[in-house]
């Protein structure tokens, strides 16, 4: 929504603040939406599986450089690369969710956990991104448009209404005029 779209409606710049305004007030609702708490906690278990993987890699190599003969030793280490790997293939699968998460929002997902079941599994590339993302947010938007937020130009808080006037068929106004002057009349 923007200020020349109203001023094309025939606003005035007064009730245009007031759009303006209450557009605000649901844009900043919007923000605050369930969708970014779970993006915010998404991010913070990336944090926490990154220092993970960074004291398991330490630990590792401290073992490796400490005794390579030391049976007790192996068996730590071997404990430790596991730990390494499940840490990163979780991570992996979270910057996955993460990056599908965001671009279903960016979209105007509504029921974001359903949407992603619905994308089914998608391969993460070794950059952080998913092959054809936007492609397949599309596809899904046009299969389930009810999943999504409808992107319209009517003003916020604006109401459309049918008022059943000749069911929108168009009409002459005299002939209209004289029929309910005889109805009248009698």
């Amino acid at each position: 929504m923007n200020r020349e779209k109203l001023k094309e409606l025939g606003l005035t710049d007064e009730q245009i603040e007031s759009v303006m305004a209450e557009h605000g007030k649901t844009v900043n609702k919007l923000k605050s939406s369930k969708s970014d708490d779970k993006i915010a906690q998404l991010e913070e278990e990336n944090k926490s599986l990154k220092t993970n993987i960074k004291d398991f890699k330490a630990t590792i190599k401290t073992l490796e450089a400490n005794g390579a003969d030391n049976e007790e030793l192996k068996k730590t280490l071997d404990e430790y690369k596991e730990k390494l790997a499940a840490s990163e293939k979780q991570r992996t699968d979270q910057l996955k969710k993460h990056t599908i998460t965001n671009a279903l929002k960016d979209a105007g997902g509504k029921d974001l956990d359903y949407l992603i079941f619905k994308l089914g599994d998608l391969e993460l590339q070794k950059d952080g991104t998913i092959k054809d993302l936007d492609n397949l947010v599309k596809d899904l938007k046009e299969k389930m448009p009810n999943q999504f937020e409808i992107e319209s130009d009517i003003p916020n808080g604006a109401t459309w209404f049918d008022n059943s006037l000749n069911k929108g068929e168009s009409v002459n106004a005299q002939d209209q005029l004289g029929q309910m002057f005889e109805n009248a009349l009698g």
